[in-house]
């Protein structure tokens, strides 16, 4: 037995449905358009229960794989069929293959990859790294590249402000080695290097590409990540997962939070849902929060958020019965929920759902649903329109690529 089906063997039988409908969707049983047959043919297929087909077309859904509608039944994605578009702001499947590289240009050099990291050049190598967003795109900007025959140069911006170099050191030294094109990985939203790398390079002599977050408005080649998207994503998975009521727990003021929450919003409207997604506001001044968002103070996360979920516990905002789910801004937050909900005798999943943002790797051992960036995918693409751009000229001003929905037990309901 292959690997692949020991793996299925062990997957819950709605999760095993939807690998093998996944599979048949890929290899072309049906087109890009074409409907499936009814759940009801599918149960029997795969001798399951109707209700299993349900959560397997449920899971489908949230990977972008097929579509459906109330009156029409469920289609493959029609834009499972379509090369991604130049504009603006496409919008490709998070479960699409990363596709391969166009052949490297001719002419010989490397490419500069400039890099954030939080993380101290001083400290010990063998240290676990705490940015893995960075170094995780990184690392697919540099395998895309190499397989494609073009070497990288790295260099650092390190976040501590004692040490350097800073990024306009970090330009000036990548400049010195004649790089062929650049790609600066700025997911952690710096909203200052924008006018600092246009200060150094100009997008139209020479290629670059900047990996963001959330968008920003410049006229540098970006790739970034849908915010609203992924907020409508976790609303749109809380209601196929049976829940009735839907809050958002806001504790910040960021752009990218105001994105994801009007995405929230909508998701549950498209879900048809009658009653609006609340949103709950912390009891008290955010500073604390916002001097965290990158996960650095888990104190001050854990001891926010028990005071906004203890509020909004007494306050009747939220009830622990199983018909509300939570979507907390980041898993750095949803994960401290997750232990004070159990030290309060609630069951996550069963009695309250909760799901995050950003799939931290404690996310998976945890138990946490929560919505995966395309980290992967924001490097490859980067490193594949610097690979066009450079054979044919510039391809891009900005590509917005969604995110995924991971399902795990704290949006199960027991199930």
């Amino acid at each position: 037995m292959d690997l692949r089906q020991n793996t299925l063997r062990v997957l819950p039988p709605y999760r095993r449905v939807a690998s093998e409908l996944g599979e048949q969707i890929k290899r072309g049983r049906w087109a890009p358009g074409d409907r499936l047959p009814p759940h009801r043919a599918l149960a029997g297929e795969f001798s399951v229960a109707l209700n299993t087909v349900t959560r397997a077309i449920a899971c489908l859904i949230d990977e972008g794989l097929v579509a459906t509608t109330e009156r029409h039944g469920t289609f493959v994605n029609p834009s499972l069929g379509q090369a991604p578009l130049p504009t603006s702001a496409p919008l490709v499947p998070a479960s699409t293959p990363l596709r391969a590289a166009p052949p490297a240009p001719a002419k010989s050099g490397h490419v500069a990859v400039i890099t954030w990291t939080p993380d101290d050049p001083r400290r010990d190598p063998t240290a676990p790294i705490r940015d893995v967003w960075s170094m995780t795109v990184q690392r697919q900007v540099e395998t895309t590249l190499v397989a494609a025959g073009l070497p990288t140069r790295h260099y650092r911006v390190w976040g501590d402000p004692a040490a350097l170099p800073s990024l306009d050191a970090a330009l000036t030294a990548a400049a010195s080695g004649g790089p062929l094109a650049w790609i600066v990985i700025n997911v952690n939203s710096h909203a200052d290097w924008d006018q600092i790398l246009l200060r150094k390079l100009d997008p139209a002599q020479v290629p670059l590409v900047m990996i963001a977050g959330p968008p920003t408005l410049s006229s540098i080649p970006q790739i970034n990540y849908d915010q609203a998207r992924a907020g409508h994503l976790a609303a749109q998975h809380l209601a196929r997962a049976g829940y009735e009521r839907a809050v958002f727990l806001r504790l910040a003021e960021a752009a990218w939070l105001n994105e994801r929450i009007l995405g929230a919003q909508a998701g549950w409207r498209d879900a048809g849902r009658a009653e609006t997604l609340f949103t709950i506001h912390p009891p008290q001044p955010t500073a604390a929060y916002q001097q965290s968002l990158q996960g650095a103070d888990e104190a001050g996360h854990t001891a926010l958020v028990a005071h906004a979920i203890d509020s909004a516990l007494a306050a009747g905002d939220l009830c622990a019965d199983g018909s509300t789910g939570v979507i907390v801004p980041t898993d750095h937050a949803a994960l401290p929920l997750l232990r004070l909900l159990h030290e309060r005798g609630i069951e996550p999943g069963r009695q309250l759902g909760v799901i995050g943002f950003d799939d931290l790797p404690a996310s998976l051992y945890a138990g946490l649903s929560t919505v995966r960036p395309p980290l992967e995918a924001l490097g490859n693409e980067a490193a594949q329109q610097i690979l066009t751009g450079l054979a044919q000229g510039p391809q891009i001003r900005q590509i917005s690529l969604p995110s995924q929905v991971v399902v795990r037990a704290s949006t199960t309901r027991g199930h």
